[in-house]
C-alpha cells in the first residue's frame, strides 16, 4: 500500500517489476472531494477486501504509560495544545492564554498545556505562564504518556493537529477543535464528543476568544 497525494504510477510500475504483484494507492488528500479522509481511504481499501463501516477511531490507553508525577491525580482538567505542524493552522497563542486563564479563574479547574518539538520556541513563555497561573506544562513527552493524559481530560482545546486527533481517539470527554485554512469536513476528527469552530474566511486571527470561551464553557458544563 502506498500513501501519497497522487497515484504512484512510476513507483507502482517499479514495485511490480521488483516482484510485488499488487500495489494499492491510499490518497493522503481528497482532492476536490469534501468528505472525511477516512471514508475516502476505506473506499480505496474495499477492492482488497477491507470493508469496514466508517466510525470514529478509538485508541485504548489503559496501561500505556505511567501518569506524569507533576500532574494532580483525579482532578478534572482542561488540556490545551496550541501548536500544529503549520503556523497557518495555529490559533494565536495569546488567544489560547486568554481563554485558559479565564476558565481557570472562573472555577477551580486545572489547566494542562501540551506541546511538542515544534513548539520549543514557545517554551520560555509557556513555562513562565504556567508558573504565574498555577498551570501545568508537558513538553515533548512520549506519545503513550500524552495519550493517557489527553484521555483523562474533561475538555481538550487545540488546532487542526495530530494531538487533536489523538485526544479524540484516546477518549477525551469533549474535544474543541479550531480550524482555519483547512476544511474540517475532510480533516476534523470524528465522534460525538468533537466540536469544531471554523474561523471566518479561514483566518484564525479572526476567530475571537469570546466565541471560543463561550463554547468551552458550554462543553465543560456538558451542553
Amino acid at each position: 500500500m502506498v500513501f501519497r497525494p497522487r497515484p504512484p504510477d512510476t513507483l507502482a510500475r517499479r514495485l511490480r517489476q521488483a516482484g510485488i504483484p499488487r500495489v494499492v494507492w491510499l490518497p493522503s488528500a481528497p482532492g476536490a472531494a469534501r468528505e472525511p479522509l477516512s471514508g475516502l481511504q476505506l473506499r480505496q481499501l474495499a477492492p482488497v477486501g477491507v470493508r469496514e463501516p466508517l466510525s470514529p477511531f478509538r485508541l485504548s490507553v489503559d496501561g500505556a504509560a505511567p501518569w506524569p508525577e507533576e500532574l494532580p491525580a483525579q482532578a478534572e482538567f482542561l488540556a490545551v495544545a496550541p501548536g500544529s505542524g503549520s503556523p497557518a493552522k495555529n490559533w494565536p497563542l495569546k488567544y489560547y492564554y486568554e481563554v485558559a486563564r479565564t476558565l481557570s479563574w472562573e472555577s477551580p479547574r486545572a489547566v494542562v498545556w501540551v506541546t511538542g518539538p515544534a513548539e520549543a520556541v514557545w517554551q520560555p513563555y509557556l513555562e513562565g505562564l504556567a508558573r504565574a497561573q498555577g498551570h501545568y506544562l508537558l513538553h515533548d513527552r512520549p506519545l503513550p504518556e500524552v495519550a493517557r493524559v489527553l484521555a483523562a481530560a474533561r475538555l481538550y482545546l487545540g488546532n487542526d493537529s495530530g494531538l487533536t486527533h489523538l485526544a479524540a481517539a484516546a477518549g477525551a470527554r469533549r474535544v474543541l477543535a479550531l480550524f482555519g485554512p483547512t476544511d474540517p469536513v475532510v480533516w476534523a476528527p470524528q465522534g460525538e464528543g468533537v466540536t469544531v469552530l471554523r474561523a471566518p474566511a479561514g483566518d484564525l486571527r479572526e476567530l475571537r476568544p469570546g466565541r471560543v470561551l463561550e463554547t468551552a464553557r458550554q462543553l465543560w458544563a456538558g451542553r
